[in-house]
């Protein structure tokens, strides 16, 4: 599934009557996560996304690197994703060129802050901010490339000015409220506050949906303090735990020199079987899943089917007769027919799929139908009645013993 208005989607969350929270992660993982969670977006972490990656947050990554990140991340996940802009890359003509490749990704909508290039982390010392001319002209240059390709795309204009060298709760203010009048920014977004008492002061003094953001008040005010206060939307940092969770298992594991504290650890996975919390390892949220890789193979070999033979039937030609056998699935290709003795003209099928041959169902060899009655391999040969199968006469035998070719074929029958 995929929506149809990203944008559309995305401005609903910002333009809630309450504060919808926004789960910030960094990999497609994390959006999927969100997704079987409940919610109704999801923010792909510029800063994370760098950190998951190896790289300090400074602007190191490039635009195509982070669009390329945020398209795999939108092809995982069906709900709208909120990214990192960072400062445009470059100048306006290059910011209208990174909002058209946004766009083209899926992504439902980008912030744009005002720093000086090279940037820096947000909240972190010696961060510099551009002119208001020069802030201001890469907004409109974003809103432009906005309004000729999509215009539900969110541009959200994100202030440093805060945090900034001379900067401060007015000059914070300052800016976002010139943003808001000389740009057609949809949404502004606060970097770095201290406290809620500054962030209610500059919620109250901003014109439409806004919101700050801040590690020491992430999870200190409710919901329904902050949709008082007008805060569009509160990021949860879900990346964090991944983190911390991880280094901590690895450490108890070098300390200790064993391996012990992974059966504790899983059994804590295993025992969230049926219950909310159920994910499994996370294979659940792969894409294509597991069945659609099967539904495409069993297309993919029903469509290999030697001239002269039926679609998805495998037939047995005995002296001129024709008897169904079981059906290409699982994965089997038909490669190639050859006449032995007997007049018996067999199918070898070549098995791509997983799986051992089951004597029951045939599913390890592409058979529908209930077949194998002999097995040759590296552990000897296995030999059954077919008859117990509802199948009589039929025999399928495994050649080299390598598990990756088999012949059909039935007992005889009328002569030509």
């Amino acid at each position: 599934m995929s929506l149809t208005s990203p944008g559309k989607a995305l401005r609903a969350v910002f333009e809630s009557e309450k504060t919808e929270l926004l789960p910030l992660g960094s990999v497609p993982l994390h959006a999927q996560m969100a997704q079987h969670a409940g919610f109704g977006a999801f923010q792909l972490s510029g800063g994370a996304s760098a950190w998951w990656q190896g790289i300090s947050d400074v602007g190191w990554l490039t635009m195509p690197e982070v669009v390329d990140l945020a398209r795999r991340t939108i092809r995982a996940a069906d709900i709208p994703i909120y990214c990192d802009g960072d400062t445009g890359y470059g100048a306006p003509l290059n910011v209208q060129r990174t909002v058209l490749e946004f766009i083209d990704a899926g992504v439902a909508g980008i912030h744009i802050e005002d720093q000086r290039e090279p940037k820096k982390s947000g909240g972190v010392a010696g961060v510099e901010l551009v002119s208001d001319a020069e802030a201001i002209g890469r907004l409109n240059a974003a809103c432009d490339a906005r309004d000729k390709r999509d215009e539900d795309f969110v541009i959200v204009a994100r202030t440093d000015g805060y945090g900034s060298a001379g900067g401060g709760l007015e000059e914070a203010i300052r800016r976002a409220r010139l943003y808001k009048a000389e740009t057609g920014a949809d949404v502004i977004f606060y970097e770095g506050f201290h406290t809620w008492e500054q962030a209610e002061i500059a919620l109250k003094e901003t014109p439409g949906p806004a919101y700050v953001v801040g590690v020491p008040l992430i999870g200190t005010r409710t919901v329904a303090e902050m949709t008082a206060m007008r805060q569009a939307v509160q990021s949860l940092p879900v990346f964090l735990p991944g983190v911390r969770e991880v280094y901590h298992f690895m450490v108890d594991a070098l300390e200790s020199g064993e391996a012990t504290g992974f059966p504790e650890y899983f059994r804590k996975v295993t025992g969230d079987a049926g219950t909310k919390y159920d994910i499994g390892w996370g294979a659940m949220f792969g894409r294509p899943s597991s069945e659609e890789v099967r539904r495409v193979e069993r297309s993919a070999s029903s469509a290999s089917m030697l001239p002269g033979w039926t679609s998805q039937t495998l037939l047995e030609r005995t002296l001129g007769n024709l008897r169904p056998v079981g059906c290409l699935q699982y994965g089997a290709q038909l490669v190639g027919r050859e006449r032995r003795g007997g007049g018996l003209e067999y199918a070898v099928v070549r098995h791509t799929g997983v799986g051992a041959i089951d004597a029951g169902v045939g599913a390890g060899l592409g058979l529908e139908a209930p077949a194998l009655v002999e097995r040759s391999g590296v552990d000897g040969v296995e030999a059954k009645s077919a008859d117990q199968f509802g199948c009589p006469g039929l025999r399928v035998a495994v050649l080299a013993g390598d598990g990756q070719r088999a012949a059909v074929r039935g007992s005889g029958g009328p002569g030509e």
